[in-house]
């Protein structure tokens, strides 16, 4: 597909540059050139002719010869210039023409008139005579300041009509400006440890790391947290962002280039073109992105092309996009690579995609009160054995043309939107299916209400993962409100009251059939999902000014049934949720506190997890200057997971955690200082049912840290300091600390120089978990 996009850009560039441009006397002189004026005067005024193949060559030597011809030339201007003036001192020894001295006269009246309303209308012949002599012995006086005078009106008017002309130009178009970037950096880290804490290391411990590239977790105890990768080599590089914009004749075109090097090796890392007019908008990118309707593309990223033709309201792209056709499991013996399970590690899976060609094209338009988009997109493989050798169970059906419409109107004051479409796969094998969606809502006065409609077959194909709106979480319902998956039907509605300014509440109910995954026998597999949701939610201030009081109420009942290696079986899951709360603002609302409560009671059943599960929360902060920030929070667990006591111990848990900051305090001069104190203790007992044991949830987490800021002329100074400390059953004990140093110096305007360092160090009660990773980088970036 690379040559695919080499080629596309290269036709796409000759577009570009294929343009008409200015007018020029010598295609070796560009506008922007700095004797681009005066090579132009020299050209009118007949001295310089340039060469007959139209360049001017300005790095040549003239001979003397040539130096004689151009002195010449400038003689022969010099001699046309004394004639001229000479005759019009001779037309000034004339005297004045009856029409100049009207002229004359009428403005002596007027400025007269002017400064003097007391003087009569009119001059006597007498005045006017020597008035007109006056100015005629004057102009005779002053004949060369007067001939220097008109020439530089001329040429001041000569100059101002060019200007007019380029400016004209400009704005038609013509204008070619290019911007960008270039960047050196240089950046090398190193690591000492002793064991496989959080990072990946070799098998045999001799540095030679394989398959996976080592790391560590910027935060030891929090897997999802950023990562540092080891590598015991310098790494320089240099990059190069470099853009041209060229504007001609209402036709914009910008054309971006993104040069990397490092490793002894340059590459292009990215190039993109974009021309637009009033007709259509093209952009080629290798990282391009587009969005149809959720069913289709939503917000996906392709290589390749979209081109939106104005006049006619259509929207088109075509490309290459790597679709994942399964996923398959990293860990591997020959690559030398271990994996720490036991420290909770990410897991080690690989996505497996193969190239797909990617098009589509949609079109927007009214008819009868609608405003429509018809739209159709398609994908398949750009091999078709590469795609049947690697896919996997789940992952068949990616081939396909899907066509969709979506209308929307108000009717009877009712704002009203549909969607229909319909999804035919390539494989015979697999039946066209379609989807159906309603969206209606109206103000009644006294209530706003909504109410939606979800239809989607069970073999609806959908592209791209973003483009299914799932399920995002336990307590968020989406799959009652907005999802489409496949298989997926049901309606809503919720109503909202309008009856009190202050009230701002909602009811909502859904019903819907969906698929659910589920854990049966140690597999997970997908099942068949009938689900009722009503939640109703209120909030409204007091009487009391700052306070806000809000409540909640939930039950979701769901019926699962599913088929597993020829055994049937329904599982049934009802829960309710209640829960209160309150806000105060107060001291001038720099102090803020809260309060929670929720209860959630599971689905009654022969098990354990049969109990009311309580939270309650408490919490308060005060702000008492710009700098100073304190804070408190306390929260109870009872019954924590539904179980209120196993082997002897109360499934309780309560976390509590206090704190003080101090942000960007100015010290003396230009130096800043920030510092912090944090404490978090942790108590309690969690039952674990896949071990049939209560899990020790005790943990204290205490935490400072400190910072410091200078700016001296053009440099930033900055050092942070931070240390964590965790000890208890829960966590691994140890202590976390960082210290980062950092330089930013404005060289000159538009480039800078930044180098950073730090240490990363953890200290654990374990010596086979400890390790400390240093890193320094340092670059400079100029722009221009």
């Amino acid at each position: 597909m690379k040559k695919f996009g080499i080629v596309f850009l290269a036709m796409l560039l000759v577009v570009a540059f294929a343009m008409p441009t200015f007018a020029n006397p010598f295609s070796d002189v560009p506008e922007n050139h700095w004797a681009y004026e005066a090579i132009q005067k020299v050209v009118s005024a007949g001295i310089l002719s340039g060469y007959p193949d139209g360049t001017y060559q300005g790095k040549r030597t003239i001979n003397r010869f040539q130096m004689a011809v151009i002195i010449s030339r400038i003689l022969e201007n010099v001699e046309k210039e004394q004639a001229a003036l000479a005759d019009e001192v001779e037309d000034l020894g004339k005297g004045l023409t009856p029409e100049q001295a009207q002229d004359v006269t009428a403005i002596v009246k007027a400025i007269i008139a002017k400064n003097n309303p007391e003087q009569p209308e009119s001059l006597t012949e007498q005045q006017a005579e020597e008035v007109a002599n006056l100015i005629e012995a004057l102009t005779f006086e002053f004949k060369a300041e007067l001939k220097v005078i008109g020439a530089d009106i001329d040429a001041l008017k000569t100059d101002v009509a060019d200007l007019d002309s380029r400016v004209s130009d400009l704005e038609e178009g013509g204008a070619v400006t290019f911007s960008g970037s270039y960047g050196v950096d240089f950046d090398h880290n190193d690591w000492e440890g002793n064991a496989n804490y959080n990072y990946y290391v070799d098998s045999d411990q001799d540095g030679q790391y394989e398959g996976k590239e080592p790391y560590v977790y910027t935060d030891p105890w929090d897997t999802d947290s950023d990562k540092i990768e080891i590598n015991k080599d310098k790494g320089f590089s240099q990059s190069l962002d470099l853009a041209a914009n060229i504007s001609k004749e209402g036709f914009d075109a910008a054309v971006k280039f993104d040069i990397a090097s490092g490793d002894d090796e340059v590459s292009l890392d990215s190039a993109s073109l974009a021309l637009e007019n009033d007709t259509l908008a093209l952009t080629y990118n290798e990282g391009n992105t587009y969005s149809f309707v959720d069913y289709f593309y939503n917000n996906e990223e392709f290589n390749g092309v979209t081109l939106n033709f104005k006049k006619v309201a259509t929207n088109t792209f075509f490309g290459q996009e790597d679709v994942k056709v399964g996923e398959v499991d990293a860990t591997d013996d020959d690559d030398n690579v271990k994996y720490d399970d036991e420290n909770g590690s990410e897991a080690q899976t690989e996505d497996v995609t193969v190239p797909f060609y990617v098009y589509g094209a949609e079109k927007d338009f009214g008819f009868g009160g609608l405003d429509v988009t018809v739209g159709y997109a398609g994908q398949r493989a750009q091999d078709k054995d590469e795609y049947e050798d690697n896919m996997q169970v789940g992952y068949e059906n990616l081939e396909a043309d899907v066509v969709g419409l979506e209308a929307a109107t108000d009717l009877a004051g009712a704002e009203v939107g549909f969607d229909f479409a319909y999804s035919m796969p390539v494989d015979e094998n697999y039946d066209a299916d379609s989807l159906m969606r309603l969206d209606a809502s109206k103000s009644l006065g006294f209530a706003d209400v909504k109410f939606g409609y979800r239809n989607v077959g069970e073999n609806f194909i959908m592209f791209g993962e973003d483009a299914v709106l799932t399920d995002s979480g336990e307590d968020d319902y989406d799959v009652y409100r907005t999802a489409l998956n496949p298989g997926l039907s049901g309606y809503n509605l919720s109503v909202k009251p309008a009856l009190f300014d202050k009230l701002d509440a909602e009811f909502f109910y859904a019903n819907a059939k969906y698929e659910e995954k589920i854990d049966v026998m140690g597999s997970e597999i997908g099942a068949e999902a009938n689900g009722k949701l009503m939640e109703l939610t209120a909030e409204m201030p007091l009487l009391i000014d700052g306070l806000t009081v809000n409540g909640k109420y939930s039950t979701e009942d769901v019926v699962v049934k599913y088929e597993f290696a020829g055994l049937t079986g329904e599982e049934e899951d009802k829960e309710n949720t209640m829960g209160f709360g309150a806000e105060y603002n107060f001291l001038a609302d720099k102090a803020t506190a809260t309060f929670d409560y929720t209860s959630v009671d599971p689905v009654e059943d022969e098990g354990l997890a049969t109990e009311l599960e309580t939270t309650t929360s408490f919490g308060i902060e005060y702000a008492m200057n710009n700098y100073l920030n304190a804070n408190f929070d306390y929260e109870s667990v009872a019954n924590l997971g539904h179980v209120k006591e196993y082997n002897g111990e109360d499934m309780t848990k309560t976390v509590t955690g206090y704190g003080i900051s101090l942000t960007d305090y100015p010290v003396i001069g230009a130096l800043t200082v920030s510092a912090g104190y944090n404490a978090e203790n942790t108590k309690g007992f969690e039952y674990n049912a896949d071990e049939s044991k209560a899990n020790d949830l005790e943990a204290k987490t205490t935490e400072y840290n400190l910072g410091l800021g200078y700016t001296v002329g053009a440099a930033e100074l900055t050092y942070d300091y931070t240390n964590t400390t965790k000890e208890g059953a829960a966590v691994a004990n140890g202590t976390y600390t960082t210290n980062k140093a950092g330089l930013t110096y404005t060289i000159v305007e538009g480039t800078d120089l930044v180098a950073n360092y730090e240490v990363l160090d953890f200290d654990a009660e374990a010596d086979t978990d400890d390790y400390t990773v240093s890193t320094a980088s340092a670059g400079v970036s100029v722009d221009f």
